[in-house]
């Protein structure tokens, strides 16, 4: 009996459970210092993912850290984090896992940032279509907002981003934050048939350590921090 060697399968036809192959995806974006670096991972529409996802921190530096949460939108949930020092032993700060993503309830992974110096964040991941929606997505018990508005007055050094600032929940110290956005909803990546964004990000700094870095801003002729863009875009638009 000769066996045929390479032949493709149809993989619908073959195991229905599978509509379709999400072939090898990846990107990185850079995490400026002290920052928060969000990728978004979310499936069109009508449209019900199994996929395993990666991300990794280049940085060493206790306390920074990779974790994956789900997110429909308004409120997510934590996973699973890796963090550099304490009781982790990682090289670098990293993440992997299998996950079940629809349009409303999807994937966001963080890479956070402490070192005062910017590193890039890489991601990938990869999967299947599944042939029909497996739930309707129904709220999580104990979820809370995680953006709210801002509460508190903004330091004297940067008064006047009140439009970029807001509060977001921190599950470690179980309190609000207020941040300034650096980018918000930044599109990376597009479904080619229906023009959805399938992977967005977010990138947020804590206000305290913005006002601590906001003396060295305007002398940072090389850029090395990481913000000397965003300091000339809050001053073009007559913020600052």
């Amino acid at each position: 009996m000769m066996r045929k060697i390479g032949t493709r399968i149809d993989l619908p036809t073959k195991y229905p459970f599978w509509s379709a192959i999400i072939l090898q995806q990846h990107g990185s974006i850079s995490v400026p210092a002290g920052s928060n670096g969000i990728i978004y991972i979310q499936p069109p529409e009508n449209e019900t993912w199994f996929v395993w996802i990666d991300g990794v921190l280049y940085s060493t530096t206790n306390g920074s850290g990779a974790g994956y949460t789900d997110y429909d939108g308004t409120t997510y949930n934590v996973h699973v984090t890796t963090q550099i020092g304490g009781t982790y032993g990682f090289l670098f700060p990293y993440i992997h896992v299998c996950k079940i993503l629809t349009n409303s309830l999807y994937a966001r992974i963080v890479g956070y940032n402490t070192d005062s110096v910017p590193h890039y964040f890489h991601y990938g991941y990869s999967g299947f279509k599944l042939s029909r929606p497996l739930w309707k997505t129904k709220k999580m018990q104990n979820s809370v907002v995680w953006k709210r508005k801002l509460t508190v007055s903004l330091p004297t050094e940067i008064e006047g981003l009140e439009k970029y600032a807001a509060e977001i929940y921190d599950h470690q110290t179980r309190s609000y934050v207020p941040v300034v956005f650096l980018e918000k909803d930044t599109p990376l990546a597009v479904d080619e048939k229906t023009n959805f964004p399938v992977e967005r990000a977010t990138v947020y700094i804590p206000v305290d350590r913005l006002q601590a870095l906001w003396s060295k801003i305007p002398v940072d002729k090389d850029n090395k921090m990481g913000f000397k863009k965003y300091y000339e875009k809050w001053k073009a638009e007559g913020l600052i």
